[in-house]
C-alpha cells in the first residue's frame, strides 16, 4: 500500500538527510527498512543503513546491527562481529548494548562463554536502568551462574524490573514470594505478582496464579486483589 502524501514527504526529507550522511537519519531510515514502515520490508537496506550510521558511532544504529549479525537476518550469520558492534556501543555507555553483550558472554556466542564477564556486563546495564539486564541480574543471582548463589539479591533485581513492567521479573517474583527464596514466604505477595505478570501476557503466570489462589483464604485473595489494583493505579511503582 503506498504510504499516505503526508509520510511519503516526511520519508523523502529522511531519505534526503540519510544521503547527506546524518547519522540520526540513517538509522531512523533503517528502522523502517527493518520495520516495512513507509517502505516495503527489506533486511539487507536495513543493514546496509545500520552500518551507515554505526561507522559514524550512533550507538543505537550498532546495537540494532549487531543483533542483525548475531541473528544472520539480512547479512550472513557473524556473532564475532556482532560482538564488535556491541562493545563498541557498549563502551560508549548505552546500557541495551552492554545487555546484549552480557548474553552472548552467557552464551558463549562470539567470545568465550565466560559467566563471570556476562554478570559484570549485566550489572553495568541494571545499575543504569535497563530492565532486562535486572532481570538477568536476578536471574544470575538466582542460579548461581558467574557470582555465588543469593536469594536475597535475586529478589532486589527482580523487583526492580518487576516495577518496570518487566514479566519474566514479576514471575520470578512471585515464585520467590511463594517458595519464600529471599523472602519471607508470602501467598498474597505472590498472586500479586502472578497477576500483574498475567495481566502483560504471560501464560505461565496465569497458571501460578491460579494455583496459589486455591490455596488462599477469600480475605487474602481480596487483599491480593486489591494491592494488584493499588499497583497498576500507582504505576507498578506501590505494588507492596
Amino acid at each position: 500500500m503506498p504510504a499516505p502524501s503526508g509520510e511519503a514527504a516526511a520519508l523523502t526529507t529522511l531519505e534526503a538527510a540519510a544521503r547527506r550522511g546524518e547519522a540520526v537519519a540513517q538509522y531512523q531510515l533503517a528502522l523502517r527498512y527493518r520495520e516495512g514502515r513507509g517502505v516495503a520490508r527489506d533486511l539487507v537496506e536495513a543493514v546496509r543503513w545500520f552500518e551507515f550510521a554505526a561507522l559514524q558511532g550512533e550507538v543505537q544504529a550498532q546495537h540494532s546491527l549487531a543483533l542483525l549479525y548475531d541473528t544472520g537476518s539480512g547479512v550472513a550469520p557473524d556473532p564475532f562481529r556482532a560482538v564488535q558492534w556491541l562493545r563498541s556501543a557498549a563502551r560508549k555507555g548505552y546500557a541495551p548494548a552492554k545487555t546484549s553483550l552480557g548474553v552472548m558472554y552467557a552464551r558463549g556466542r562470539g567470545v568465550a562463554q565466560d559467566h563471570a564477564e556476562s554478570v559484570r556486563w549485566f550489572r553495568a546495564a541494571a545499575q543504569q536502568g535497563d530492565a532486562v539486564a535486572q532481570a538477568l541480574l536476578g536471574l544470575a543471582f538466582l542460579e548461581g551462574r558467574g557470582l555465588p548463589q543469593d536469594y536475597a539479591q535475586a529478589v532486589r533485581w527482580f523487583r526492580m524490573a518487576a516495577r518496570e513492567g518487566h514479566a519474566a521479573a514479576q514471575h520470578q517474583l512471585g515464585l520467590r514470594y511463594e517458595l519464600g527464596q529471599g523472602v519471607a514466604r508470602d501467598l498474597v505477595r505472590a498472586h500479586l505478582w502472578f497477576n500483574l505478570a498475567a495481566t502483560e501476557g504471560d501464560p505461565a503466570s496465569v497458571r501460578h496464579r491460579d494455583r496459589v489462589a486455591a490455596r488462599m483464604s477469600a480475605r487474602d485473595l481480596e487483599t491480593a486483589q486489591r494491592l494488584a489494583r493499588a499497583c497498576f493505579e500507582g504505576g507498578l511503582s506501590n505494588c507492596e
